[in-house]
């Protein structure tokens, strides 16, 4: 076997080495004929003990089937035949350790001699695939740390016009949505009805990711109303901050991940606190507004009066002889009658007035944005719709209740006083009328 003599090896070993590159020359029946570079140091082996060697023998075991089909291949070729760049294999050293080498190309020629040789040029990117390894590990884990995350994530591009794009989606976030993987992900959240969207909304949640995208602001907290495929909708909550993914993304994608959201379904907690809310407000037996909220939003009405909003007016209602119910058939059917007072006021009145339960039989209204004229068309119209109803009481044999009332009537329009003595005063016009025989109103004097 004869080495290749009309090379400069010296000068040809000095640039391969400096390149981390290596020539192999090897015979069509797979015999290694000559080395150059650096690589056949780092396998341990001298130069002579690779020259006269089947180059199966340093191929690993794993890589050893693709490398004899590509040397196939290259020698059933002929001269023109090429080995495409990309092929990667590994080799295996002296030692037993393993080394990572990409085959640029490969080419039959024939020596000096005449004899056919395959000429490799190999470039060790050990170095290389420990990292992309190392790499793929932390993809691997970050994935399944991801997909076995106990709370909702999803993660997103962030665009600063169409808002976000889904770009995956954890097992929990599955759950929660009724979206599978495959199925969410490309969607846009502002787009095909996914999410409910509103301008103002929709605004607010491109300021805030163009500033945590700028590193302005670490992350942002948005609430919407978000629809399942199965036509059921929830109350989803998300904290989006920015994901720098990085090299864990695909390279070339158009649409990069550059944010995460950790979402929940905040349905249940969102209608619990609007109960909780309600029964602050409401009167646990008519489920009208109670005296304290009535007495709140009196208040801002006298403010936005003084301001020269508007004012409205005041009722102060007290039902003629309810006491009677009380004292002959017990709480329970007063409670009853009360219901009922309190229907017929919510659909006598427009859904703009506030009709509260001041406490027992006494109930007030506040007409907003009400002129004289309006509100003594109001106090005349509950005083006849009183007088043409009437109540059966429960738990008493058929016998009904024809309910009766007294109303005082306050202006509020430029009045200086506070709450508690609009409600005073009216309150006193509201007893002049009973005192009159009931079954009327009467306007509070200036």
């Amino acid at each position: 076997m004869k080495r290749l003599t009309n090379t400069h090896i010296g000068e040809l070993d000095q640039v391969l080495a400096l390149s981390g590159q290596t020539l192999w020359a090897v015979q069509t029946d797979g015999v290694i004929v000559d080395v150059f570079g650096s690589l056949e140091s780092r396998l341990g082996f001298q130069r002579e003990e690779l020259i006269g060697r089947p180059f199966q023998e340093i191929i690993d075991p794993g890589d050893s089937a693709v490398a004899t089909s590509r040397f196939e291949e290259i020698v059933r070729g002929g001269p023109a035949a090429r080995v495409d760049s990309g092929t990667e294999i590994r080799m295996t050293g002296k030692d037993g350790d393993e080394y990572d080498v990409k085959v640029n190309a490969s080419s039959v020629t024939q020596n000096q001699d005449g004899d056919e040789l395959i000429f490799a040029l190999t470039t060790d990117i050990t170095r290389q695939k420990i990292a992309e390894r190392a790499l793929e590990r932390e993809r691997v884990l970050f994935f399944n740390t991801f997909d076995r995350a106990p709370n909702g994530i999803v993660l997103l591009h962030l665009d600063l016009e169409r808002g976000g794009l889904i770009k995956g989606a954890n097992a929990e976030a599955e759950r929660i949505t009724g979206y599978q993987q495959d199925d969410a992900i490309g969607l846009w959240l502002t787009e095909g009805g996914l999410v409910e969207v509103e301008e103002d909304k929709l605004a607010v949640a491109l300021r805030d990711s163009k500033a945590i995208l700028e590193g302005e602001q670490p992350s942002f907290t948005l609430e919407r109303t978000v629809n399942r495929p199965d036509g059921s909708s929830f109350e989803m909550k998300a904290d989006v901050s920015a994901l720098d993914i990085g090299v864990l993304g695909e390279p070339d994608d158009p649409y990069p991940i550059n944010a995460v959201a950790h979402i929940e379904d905040v349905t249940e907690q969102r209608r619990a606190e609007s109960e909780l809310q309600h029964q602050a407000r409401h009167d646990p037996l008519t489920d009208l507004l109670n005296r304290r909220w009535f007495i709140a939003l009196l208040t801002d009405r006298l403010d936005r009066s003084a301001q020269g909003y508007g004012g409205g007016a005041l009722l102060m209602i007290d039902l003629d002889d309810f006491k009677q119910v009380n004292d002959s058939h017990g709480h329970h059917a007063g409670d009853g009658v009360l219901k009922e007072i309190a229907r017929i006021l919510k659909a006598e009145l427009r859904d703009t007035d506030m009709v509260a339960r001041i406490g027992g039989d006494e109930f007030g209204v506040l007409l907003p944005n009400t002129g004289h004229e309006g509100a003594v068309r109001v106090a005349e119209s509950l005083l006849n719709r009183f007088r043409d109803s009437k109540i059966e009481i429960s738990d008493s044999n058929g016998q009904n209740f024809l309910p009766s009332v007294s109303i005082g009537l306050l202006m509020l329009d430029g009045r200086d006083v506070d709450a508690d003595a609009a409600l005073r005063e009216c309150d006193r016009a509201m007893y002049d009328a009973k005192h009159q025989g009931g079954a009327r109103f009467l306007v509070a004097s200036d």
